[in-house]
């Protein structure tokens, strides 16, 4: 969904100047989940390299190893450097793959400068925002992270510069049944 959504985005902002105008189609967003290390991801990240996004947002399940040292490797490019005073164009959410070992979660953690699993950024007139989906309170109103997302999304409401939201998360917290 989340991909679907961000294709729709850069759709529409090539393909409908009278619904966005130019103005508002400048940012570039790229969506990429399950990984791994391998040839396909190394192909993914020229891709998006060679179309200039921006921003990535990974939707989680990222390296399926371990560690996260392959991965790293393989998405420097997007990635940037590891200094906290940078703004990285990589934004993770953690899939179910992410959080264990221990020691991998730490890693993107520390990685990526996260105290918690969930937060959001703008990115121009766009509002993301990550959530943690492997939280097992994620629903509970009592919980910190909804207590975030309430709030974070009435702040993202209330900015006139913001024209889109968009939700990152690695599976949906509510779905039907399909058998």
């Amino acid at each position: 969904l989340l991909v679907f959504s961000v294709i729709l985005l850069i759709t529409l902002g090539n393909f409908l100047p009278n619904v966005l105008s130019s103005a508002y189609a400048a940012p570039h967003l790229a969506g990429v989940g399950d990984w791994g290390c391998n040839s396909n991801t190394k192909n993914t990240i020229k891709n998006i390299v060679n179309h200039a996004a921006p921003t990535t947002l990974s939707i989680g399940d990222n390296s399926y190893e371990d560690t996260a040292t392959c991965w790293y490797n393989i998405v420097k490019p997007l990635d940037g450097d590891a200094n906290a005073n940078n703004p990285k164009r990589l934004k993770i959410t953690i899939g179910n793959h992410d959080d264990s070992p221990s020691s991998l979660l730490s890693s993107y953690k520390k990685h990526f400068h996260l105290d918690k699993l969930y937060y959001s950024v703008n990115r121009e007139y766009v509002h993301i925002l990550v959530l943690n989906s492997e939280d097992p309170n994620r629903s509970d109103k009592n919980s910190d992270q909804y207590k975030f997302v309430q709030s974070d999304l009435q702040a993202a409401r209330s900015n006139a510069n913001i024209k889109w939201i968009i939700v990152e998360v690695h599976k949906p917290f509510f779905t039907s049944p399909n058998g």
